[in-house]
């Protein structure tokens, strides 16, 4: 279980912080395979908490110098989602 919740929590970690540093995430994620494999318990616990520990240190300083807005525009999200489906279903007729 902890392999698990670890690989999670490197995967949500490494994205915040590209989101903070890009204003993107990128998918795939560049190491999913090393997120796999600790999922599989493949890597030593402690490095990976370690490897979070700074990347979330990393985050606390971007969220600082972030641009970012404090909350997201849900209504501009879900005109753009409602935009995608229609045109999805647009296509199927």
């Amino acid at each position: 279980m902890i392999p698990k919740a670890l690989s999670h929590s490197l995967r949500i970690a490494e994205e915040v912080k590209e989101l903070l540093e890009t204003e993107f995430i990128n998918f795939p994620l560049k190491n999913a395979n090393y997120i796999r494999e600790i999922k599989e318990g493949k890597h030593n616990i402690e490095e990976v908490i370690d490897k979070v520990s700074d990347i979330l240190s990393e985050v606390d300083i971007l969220l600082l110098k972030s641009k970012l807005p404090e909350e997201a525009d849900k209504e501009k999200i879900e005109k753009y989602l409602l935009e995608i489906l229609y045109k999805e279903w647009e296509k199927e007729k």
